[in-house]
């Protein structure tokens, strides 16, 4: 198989790992998710807070919604990984952005308040390059 579907592997491997493997000490401080209620209610009416919820390396977890990619909530917990991959940031126009892969290759923009679908996925990043603004171009390596 050639070296990008590979790379696709362990870029999805990595994404996983971070996302479900953590551990819990003895003198950790769980805390509850906020806005987490399936029966929150509001004037006798049930509310559906329809969110994506987005973990990243350093232990950010942030609710985004499903109607405007406005964010919700977010929560610093600690890191689910130590790795110098979680630093990498790109700048856009003097705002910083990062770039959040899904479990199915496609990417998403984060810039700390929004969050929004790139037209291009993984595959296609590695293999092409992307003028995501002005003043920022993004490269894969294949």
């Amino acid at each position: 198989m050639s070296d990008w579907y590979w790379k696709i592997i362990a870029l999805t491997a990595a994404f996983v790992l971070t996302c479900f493997i953590s551990y819990i000490r003895t003198d950790d401080n769980i805390q509850r998710l906020p806005f987490c209620n399936p029966h929150n209610v509001k004037n006798g009416v049930p509310v559906s807070n329809d969110l994506v919820i987005v973990s990243t390396l350093d232990g950010r977890l942030t609710a985004f919604s499903t109607d405007d990619g406005t964010k919700a909530w977010d929560l610093q917990t600690q890191p689910l990984l130590s790795s110098n991959l979680h630093h990498v940031e790109l700048t856009s126009g003097g705002k910083w952005v990062r770039l959040v892969p899904s479990l199915r290759g496609a990417l998403y923009s984060l810039s700390g308040e929004t969050i929004e679908p790139l037209p291009f996925d993984a595959e296609q990043l590695l293999s092409s390059s992307f003028k995501y603004s002005d003043d920022l171009v993004i490269a894969g390596v294949c």
